[in-house]
């Protein structure tokens, strides 16, 4: 029998890692997504998974890990991204503040099949 989940501490433990990861700088450019997949490979590990950091370039990396089920269900794909962009006003200069509300949601075009 599987063990019960408690959701209110499931949730805080998912808030703290979320507001970890937004802080770790990833605008790109350039991008630098090293830390953040390294910070996410690491929680991985703590949940007893065999993540790999995957780098592309100097300092670009993603993170790729596998839940092996039982074959009774078909596979599942969880992607995302790590880079942000730097939100602009019209005025072309910089906004920090509404960079970090597009940061935890900016996964535009992303698809569901």
């Amino acid at each position: 029998m599987a063990t019960a989940i408690n959701w209110d501490e499931t949730y805080q433990q998912a808030l703290e890692y979320f507001k970890a990861l937004i802080r770790i700088p990833t605008i790109n450019p350039p991008g630098n997504e090293k830390p953040a997949a390294e910070f996410i490979a690491e929680i991985l590990r703590q949940e007893g998974l065999e993540p790999a950091v995957l780098e592309s370039g100097p300092h670009r990396a993603n993170v790729v890990a596998r839940l092996k089920g039982t074959g009774e269900k078909p596979p599942l794909l969880l992607n995302g991204h790590l880079d942000v962009s730097r939100s602009r006003s019209p005025s072309g200069r910089s906004r920090p503040l509404t960079r970090w509300r597009r940061t935890a949601c900016s996964m535009a075009g992303a698809r569901w099949t």
